[in-house]
């Protein structure tokens, strides 16, 4: 698999570690020790990649990101935009506006770092192709606090089987992953 985005976002912005969420609690284990950045990056990067994901699902994310045009957090979360800003302060303890000046770098540095990946032939296939194929890497640490799945209008987002791993966990991600044609088994 390419190069793991969230990781790749994460270091573009100099942001520090962003912890995988325990599929038992489905938040981040010592959450109250990061500082109010380090909360940012952990509640911004995952939602800002998930909305990426559920966005170039549609032709018109998908052109939008390969025609390099600028996306809106508006549109990015599908018009609600402010509750989702509202969930990471919350989350964070930032103010809105550090959260969606943050959002916005998210989001540009995401996009770039897709049409990287896909080239030197991009097209919407093939970033709708690389995002599914880095679902389960940003679901791993998407807070189900956010509760970014019922803001988006797809549950499964926040579904607690999307954090688990382990031997048979990974097994049924890959199943999953070569059924619906985002990645090949392994």
């Amino acid at each position: 698999m390419a190069e793991n985005i969230l990781e790749a976002v994460r270091q573009q912005l100099g942001h520090g570690p962003i912890e995988k969420v325990d599929p038992n609690s489905q938040e981040v284990k010592h959450v109250e020790a990061l500082s109010g950045d380090g909360k940012l990056a952990q509640a911004a990067v995952p939602a800002v990649l998930t909305a990426l994901l559920v966005f170039t699902k549609s032709d018109t994310g998908a052109v939008q990101v390969l025609d390099q045009s600028p996306v809106s957090l508006e549109d990015l979360f599908m018009g609600k935009k402010n509750q989702v800003t509202g969930s990471i302060v919350e989350y964070s303890g930032v103010s809105a506006a550090a959260a969606e000046n943050t959002m916005e770098k998210i989001t540009r540095e995401a996009a770039a770092i897709v049409l990287n990946a896909v080239s030197p032939d991009p097209s919407a296939d093939k970033i709708r192709s690389y995002l599914a194929g880095q679902r389960h890497a940003i679901l791993t640490h998407l807070p189900a606090s956010l509760q970014l799945g019922k803001l988006l209008g797809d549950d499964s987002l926040d579904d607690r089987t999307n954090k688990m791993e382990g031997p048979v966990s990974n097994i049924m991600h890959a199943i999953g992953g070569a059924l619906s044609g985002t990645e090949a088994p392994k």
